[in-house]
C-alpha cells in the first residue's frame, strides 16, 4: 500500500517537473521571439520641409481611405459583411497603425511647430480613420443605411479638408 503512495506521488512530482520543463521552454521561446523595436526617425518640420511632409500625409490618409473603402465596396456587394471585417481587422488596421504611430511620432516631435500651422488638422485626420473604419463596419454589421449615410457624408467632408491642405 505503502509503495502504491509513493508510487502516485512519484507520478504526481514528475509530471509537475515536466509541466514546469515545458513552461520555461515556452517562456524562453516568447523571450526569443520578440521583436526588437525599432526606434522610429521623425522630421523636424519646418518652413522649408512642411510642404511636401504634407502631401505624402495627404497621400498616406487618401491610400488608407482608398484602400478602406475598396474593401467596403467589394464587401457590401457580395454581402458579406464579415469580409470587411476580416479584410479591416487583419489587412487594413495593421497598416494603418504602423502609419498613425509614425504620424504620432512627428506630432509629438514637432508640436511646437505644428501648433501654428495649417498642417495640424491633418494629423487629426489621419487619427480618425480608424473610427471610419468602425463606423463602416458597424454601419455593414447592422446593415444601417442611416449610419452609412452619416458615415459617407463625414468622409467627403474629411477629404475636403484633407485636399484643401495640399493645394
Amino acid at each position: 500500500m505503502l509503495t502504491k503512495h509513493y508510487l502516485v506521488v512519484f507520478k504526481h512530482v514528475f509530471l509537475m517537473t515536466v509541466m514546469g520543463v515545458l513552461l520555461a521552454a515556452c517562456d524562453q521561446n516568447a523571450e526569443d521571439s520578440k521583436v526588437t523595436e525599432v526606434e522610429v526617425v521623425a522630421p523636424t518640420l519646418s518652413d522649408k520641409n512642411i510642404q511636401s511632409f504634407t502631401l505624402k500625409m495627404a497621400e498616406d490618409y487618401n491610400a488608407n481611405l482608398d484602400s478602406l473603402m475598396v474593401g467596403f465596396h467589394q464587401a457590401k456587394k457580395e454581402d458579406d459583411a464579415y469580409k470587411f471585417v476580416n479584410f479591416r481587422n487583419q489587412q487594413w488596421t495593421p497598416n494603418y497603425i504602423k502609419q498613425k504611430d509614425y504620424y504620432q511620432t512627428v506630432l509629438a516631435r514637432n508640436a511646437a511647430y505644428l501648433s501654428n500651422s495649417p498642417s495640424r488638422p491633418l494629423f487629426d485626420k489621419f487619427e480618425s480613420l480608424i473610427y471610419i473604419g468602425i463606423n463602416l463596419k458597424n454601419a455593414l454589421l447592422d446593415d444601417d443605411n442611416v449610419k452609412l449615410q452619416a458615415q459617407f457624408a463625414e468622409i467627403k467632408k474629411d477629404k475636403a479638408i484633407v485636399n484643401r491642405l495640399i493645394k
